[in-house]
């Protein structure tokens, strides 16, 4: 028997960017009403500095257009769904640079972990100023013209269910870089001093700072604090870079680590879809929030349905762990009518505690975790329990971001010259 979504191949679009944003500037006319609405974000698997967040509803004939747009107007698909009128979802991902296209029935779990109907949630606030959007009927017709990878429902049957994202989407390994150490800009040989130095041979009327900037900010009174999240989501978002490149102008090599550390930064702050709260041990923190429907969800959706991996806080406690769960062995054992117990092995993709110049796929461990579910009569998971320790959290990155934590000096641009350097000489592959 299997558990999770079936996908069937209909068509599946790649678009195979690095980077990809919609912009065709300020639309004519607005033939369709736009509302957007700020929502009260909860503390998050990083701190961003940031409490709150956009959301805009696009009505349309026959769909809504749901998206997040950037601080500059512009939208990506990766942070956008359509809700077709017989309530079916279409929406993109993001892994390794490449975005794919889905379907999903009516009822399905919602991949943005966003409300269809924003009016009836209490964390949004709707917007009464809002600024025009650019490229919203660009990024419709993108949608419109790309062909989709179905998912079909989720049933919950008796037997083993097995899934694992494709070995191309595996998170790669790389270093955490923890604030207490301050390896990243610490010295003339740190990844961050060698960027600015490429930076500024490069643009030497505005200066890099990164390396001083680092300091300055990313100081923390407990060991456990560092870049977890963020090699997490680069490890997911990003291509991996697999040989150290040589830069001619500043006589300098950018080893592997370099640049996962570039990438690691980028990624501090993406736009991600959110399960559970965190808990720090606060007034009202709850233990086991993420209840077992959602985690069940999560997992087949994106491992099963999506082959994207999906990021978890194993600790339920004021320090983070964050981890990347690539795939799945689910023990299903029925109990009576619509009664199971699910013990699900999970493959963890944990963080160096090392500078590792190798590449490779990032080290791994199982954990299990277990549950009670509860269906109807079709099948549907209607409730659920814990039976074993629970996740924090679970979160999923979805297309980069910003937030005024995250490094200013390292840009994009900057950081894709590195990457496009020659192979060092000393590299065996070279």
């Amino acid at each position: 028997m299997r558990l999770g979504f079936k996908t069937t191949k209909v068509f599946a679009a790649v678009v195979a960017f690095t980077s990809f944003a919609i912009s065709s500037g300020v639309e004519a006319e607005e033939e369709f009403r736009t509302t957007c609405y700020e929502e009260e974000l909860p503390k998050l698997p990083f701190s961003t500095g940031l409490n709150s967040r956009v959301w805009c509803y696009r009505e349309m004939e026959n769909e809504r257009l749901v998206f997040s747009p950037e601080n500059n107007g512009e939208i990506r698909p990766e942070t956008a769904m359509l809700v077709k009128a017989d309530g079916s979802l279409e929406f993109a991902s993001r892994v390794r640079g490449k975005v794919t296209f889905h379907r999903a029935p009516k009822n399905s779990f919602n991949p943005l972990g966003v409300p269809l109907d924003p009016e009836s949630t209490p964390q949004f606030r709707r917007l009464l100023k809002r600024s025009r959007i650019k490229g919203v009927e660009k990024l419709v017709g993108f949608f419109h013209e790309h062909g989709k990878v179905d998912l079909n429902p989720m049933k919950l049957e008796a037997g083993v269910a097995k899934a694992s994202v494709p070995a191309a989407a595996l998170p790669w390994r790389g270093y955490w870089w923890p604030y207490s150490a301050g390896l990243l800009h610490t010295g003339a040989e740190s990844p961050l001093a060698k960027y600015d130095s490429f930076v500024n041979a490069r643009a030497p009327f505005r200066r890099a700072e990164s390396q001083q900037w680092e300091a300055d900010h990313q100081g923390s009174g407990v060991t456990w604090a560092g870049h977890c999240h963020a090699w997490a989501a680069a490890s997911i978002l990003e291509p991996e870079p697999k040989a150290p490149v040589f830069d001619a102008v500043t006589k300098l090599e950018f080893k592997v680590s370099d640049q996962k550390a570039y990438l690691s930064i980028q990624q501090s702050c993406p736009k991600i879809a959110f399960f559970g709260t965190r808990f720090d041990g606060d007034p009202g923190d709850v233990r086991d929030d993420v209840d077992p429907i959602t985690f069940h969800k999560v997992l087949t959706t994106f491992i099963a349905g999506l082959g994207k991996p999906v990021l978890v806080d194993t600790m339920v406690d004021r320090a983070i762990q964050n981890s990347v769960i690539s795939g799945y062995t689910m023990s299903i054992v029925e109990l009576g009518p619509g009664r199971f117990h699910v013990s699900a092995d999970v493959t963890l993709h944990l963080y160096d505690h090392e500078r590792i110049e190798e590449p490779g796929v990032a080290r791994t461990m199982l954990t299990r975790y277990a549950y009670y579910v509860s269906t109807d009569e079709a099948g549907e998971v209607v409730s659920a329990k814990w039976s074993s320790k629970n996740p924090d959290f679970l979160w999923v990155p979805l297309a980069p971001g910003n937030c005024e934590d995250q490094n200013p000096f390292i840009e994009s641009r900057w950081t894709n010259e590195i990457l496009k350097l020659p192979k060092a000489m000393n590299d065996p592959g070279f």
